[in-house]
């Protein structure tokens, strides 16, 4: 089997848990170099959790090597900052866009609708969105800057992209002569491999993804619009002539799930996970989608109010669950219960009055800069090198350049390369010998490993003392 095939050419979201990736709170600013990473997990963590804390200026150095999934890091930083909505809103459009092959025409209007502003953004419009100022768009070539604004032209309401039929030309492919039973091979992949890794996932929702392509539900919404921001282009050749051309499709994971960022740890106090990783008759109450809706809100609720947010008692969980199903009028006995809550609501819907992102955007004076050039080529530059204190690698990078990515990072920097660990369609022995890889390659850097978990592997350069 063919693991590029399976996880996708473009890899439109990551394999690994978020994590907070400051060490400690700081006075001074912090210069962060993000590569292949494929979402902005690390982000949203990293300003939740330090939001309770005082703020200092941060910058996040976005590097793809796919435009297309840095056009996707800048369409979710918009919209976790679009104030005009309540924080439920934007968790569950964040995480349908995020993770859905297929959409409500909702949220294709709201794609279309921030595209047109993302437009003006990196052609500098004069009417661009208060947003820009995040945006530092100085390290795009003007070429690249067109390249985006294709991109974004491309995700707006009429464009035409048959995600079912491409999607479905990527499955046949994929299973080939065992296309008709491929509900078995499902079932296998799960039981004998996934379910090992990532219990929290429900095997109807996983089967549900592996068919659809859509991972995220709400309530009785029919998903029927096409996610036109898993589109993108790859290098293939013409059939007959053999000529070199681009090639759009869905290139993306069909195998691997986009749970792993949201939906597998409880970025939260014990009692919070032992709620939402409780067991009933064999069976878990929460599942992989409970877990990211809750770790999503917990961290944009955080980013905007700098108040602990914690998983609802039981009690506040039933109300909302009534409110949120029900049709119907209230009544006249209820009349009071809403006028009490509020003010409570007012914090749900995000107190949008007079604000334009994010509290903790504002706290620490965020800067987002995208990268689509090739880290050799980063490394050569004088005003990178020993620019950075923090790099870290993600699976969609490469640490070939091992030279050139050391020399991005000063003396006191922490380096860290994400692992495989999660990678389901890995046996064990592919795992181990990817991470013995990892090894050699550090080592021929002289870095030294400083700490690992699930996510990654830390590193600092030889010779540094903490």
């Amino acid at each position: 089997m063919d693991i590029a095939e399976s996880i996708g050419f473009v890899q439109f979201w990551g394999f690994t848990p978020s994590a907070n990736l400051l060490e400690t709170s700081s006075n001074s600013e912090k210069k962060i170099f993000l590569s292949g990473l494929s979402d902005i997990r690390h982000i949203l963590r990293t300003l939740s959790e330090n939001s309770l804390s005082s703020g200092f200026p941060l910058t996040f150095y976005l590097h793809e090597n796919t435009k297309e999934v840095l056009a996707r890091h800048m369409l979710f930083i918009y919209l976790i900052n679009d104030m005009t909505l309540p924080i439920r809103e934007r968790v569950e459009l964040f995480l349908e866009v995020y993770g859905n092959c297929l959409i409500r025409e909702r949220a294709a209007e709201y794609i279309s609708q921030a595209s047109q502003n993302l437009i003006k953004i990196v052609t500098q419009h004069k009417n661009a969105p208060s947003l820009k100022s995040i945006f530092d768009l100085s390290a795009l070539k003007f070429k690249e800057r067109d390249d985006l604004e294709e991109i974004f032209r491309s995700w707006i309401l009429g464009v035409d992209f048959d995600m079912v039929g491409l999607r479905d030309q990527r499955l046949r492919y994929h299973y080939k002569e065992r296309y008709d039973h491929r509900e078995n091979l499902v079932d296998w992949d799960y039981h004998w491999g996934y379910k090992d890794i990532a219990p929290q996932v429900n095997y109807r929702h996983y089967r549900e993804w592996r068919r659809s392509g859509i991972a995220y539900e709400y309530r009785f919404a029919t998903y029927t619009a096409p996610n036109r921001t898993l589109s993108a282009y790859i290098p293939g050749k013409k059939k007959l002539t053999k000529d070199s051309v681009l090639v759009r499709g869905f290139w993306g994971d069909i195998v691997n799930t986009p749970y792993w960022a949201f939906g597998l740890e409880v970025n939260c106090c014990e009692t919070c996970t032992e709620i939402l990783n409780k067991v009933a008759n064999i069976e878990r109450v929460h599942h992989e989608g409970d877990i990211s809706d809750f770790n999503l809100t917990k961290m944009l609720h955080q980013m905007e109010t700098y108040e602990e947010y914690h998983f609802p008692p039981e009690k506040d969980r039933m109300r909302a669950y009534k409110k949120m199903w029900s049709n119907e009028e209230p009544k006249c006995e209820e009349i009071k219960e809403v006028e009490e809550t509020k003010e409570e609501d007012q914090v749900e819907t995000g107190n949008t009055e007079n604000k334009d992102r994010l509290g903790a955007f504002e706290r620490f004076s965020v800067r987002i800069v995208p990268i689509l050039e090739q880290i050799s080529a980063l490394g050569m530059k004088s005003k990178y090198k020993g620019f950075f204190d923090r790099v870290v690698i993600g699976g969609a990078s490469s640490i070939d350049n091992i030279q050139a990515i050391s020399a991005l990072g000063c003396e006191e920097c922490l380096f860290s390369i994400e692992g495989v660990n999660f990678v389901s369609i890995l046996k064990k022995e592919q795992k181990e010998e990817a991470m013995m890889g990892i090894k050699k390659v550090t080592e021929g850097a002289g870095w030294v490993e400083v700490a690992r978990n699930q996510t990654w592997t830390s590193y600092r350069k030889q010779g540094f003392s903490s």
